[in-house]
């Protein structure tokens, strides 16, 4: 069965009402890509049962949820997903304001004015969903330094489309027929959560 074809984000569309109004072409500014280990690495002048023991402690009464954990390879796994997904990712800023009597249809209803991160956008209008999942790995470098690295996957669904990206990267995806894409990164707010902790 085809998946449903639904019009995306950033679409030049005609309606007929009483004659051809042309809608405005939305205005989308991409998120800045960037790649800063900072973000999600650090090394510690603890211990490694210290540093164990906080990552524990704070995963477990966070919004993370714990899938798994292994002290003997020092690797835990986390879960996280939201209501709020923009918390954790952006895809940038989409302004879009339509005529007053233009109606544009999206499978979360009718809007005239979009202003704010088109993550949001596709939540509201898109039913986007984000899925993440996190590997903390945790590694002695001596008796009283440790390193820890934070890496995130992230999966940000709708209704047609899917985001893949992890720490460090980003995810582009452009429509059939389309030239240019909607980029996803994360916000590092959920890596820094991690982090800050330990500090």
């Amino acid at each position: 069965m085809k998946r449903r074809k639904i019009l995306l984000v950033l679409t030049m569309a005609m309606f007929t009402l009483s004659g051809c109004v042309s809608v405005p072409k939305p205005i989308y500014t991409p998120p800045e890509q960037t790649n800063n280990t900072d973000k999600y690495q650090i090394i510690l002048d603890q211990p490694f049962d210290e540093v164990w023991k906080k990552l524990i402690q704070y995963s477990a009464k966070t919004f993370f949820s714990i899938d798994n954990y292994e002290k003997q390879s020092g690797l835990i796994t986390l879960s996280f997903g939201s209501a709020d997904p923009v918390q954790f990712i952006t895809g940038g800023r989409l302004y879009w304001e339509l005529p007053p009597t233009v109606k544009f249809p999206t499978p979360g209803g009718y809007f005239h004015i979009f202003d704010g991160d088109i993550v949001e956008y596709l939540r509201i209008y898109y039913d986007g969903t984000l899925d993440g999942k996190m590997n903390i790995a945790v590694t002695s470098l001596d008796k009283n330094k440790t390193k820890v690295a934070v890496h995130a996957r992230y999966i940000f669904i709708t209704a047609n489309n899917t985001w893949v990206f992890d720490s460090g990267s980003c995810c582009t995806v452009i429509a059939s027929g389309k030239t240019k894409g909607v980029t996803i990164c994360p916000t590092y707010l959920a890596e820094k959560s991690i982090l800050s902790a330990l500090k």
